[in-house]
């Protein structure tokens, strides 16, 4: 997903999100309130509860594995 205003200053922070923890994911969820196009609802919150609560993922033969 990358819908990002390049021009809006947010825009540089967008290594920043990522270096966090070296996440893809985290990274769009904390960058979601600038996205141009986007769902009403916030599609990346499950994905950042989870990670709160220190879960991580692979997907491995169309399997999502929590660990």
């Amino acid at each position: 997903m990358d819908n990002t205003d390049y021009e809006s200053l947010i825009s540089i922070l967008r290594e920043a999100y990522y270096s966090i923890n070296c996440d893809y994911f985290l990274a769009a969820y904390l960058q979601y309130p600038n996205y141009n196009d986007k769902p009403n609802g916030d599609f990346l919150k499950p994905y950042f509860e989870l990670w709160q609560r220190g879960f991580r993922f692979v997907i491995n033969d169309n399997k999502l594995i929590l660990f």
